[in-house]
């Protein structure tokens, strides 16, 4: 008799498999069952998981938190609030140094910026189209009184 090495269940000699769990154990075959199943281990990425005696053991390191790039986030949100006043330069400058800053092992959100940086652009061609589309309509009203 021996224990599963995952769930301490009580199995015989010969058995490959907990019949409680299921968990493969290598130790049956003539394996050190120390480090049994280091495969994909569902929950555990890359399979970075050993066993020993009941105990689980693992290398895995989750990834730190990156904190949002204010710039890009500022930006992106001006950019709809400064749209509807024509103000479209002060979020279009607040996107461009938060991409040209943005540093992507300590932040995340360049996409923001990026998006920012996209729709006031259009918003902008918007507008210069619109005032060039109103002034020819003054001149031409002008010429017709």
């Amino acid at each position: 008799m021996k224990n599963c090495g995952k769930c301490g269940s009580m199995m015989e000699s010969n058995d490959v498999y907990c019949p409680k769990c299921g968990f493969k154990n290598v130790g049956a075959t003539g394996q050190s069952s120390t480090y049994a199943n280091t495969g994909n281990t569902p929950g555990m990425p890359n399979g970075n998981v050993a066993y020993t005696n009941n105990n689980l053991y693992t290398s895995y390191q989750p990834e730190p938190q990156k904190d949002m790039d204010v710039m890009c986030l500022l930006g992106f949100i001006f950019t709809f609030v400064c749209s509807l006043l024509a103000l479209n330069l002060i979020s279009l400058v607040l996107c461009i140094i938060g991409v040209v800053n943005f540093d992507p092992t300590k932040k995340k959100g360049k996409g923001l910026g990026v998006a920012g940086i996209i729709i006031n652009a259009v918003v902008m061609l918007t507008w210069i189209i619109v005032i060039v589309c109103l002034a020819m309509l003054g001149y031409s009203l002008s010429n017709y009184y």
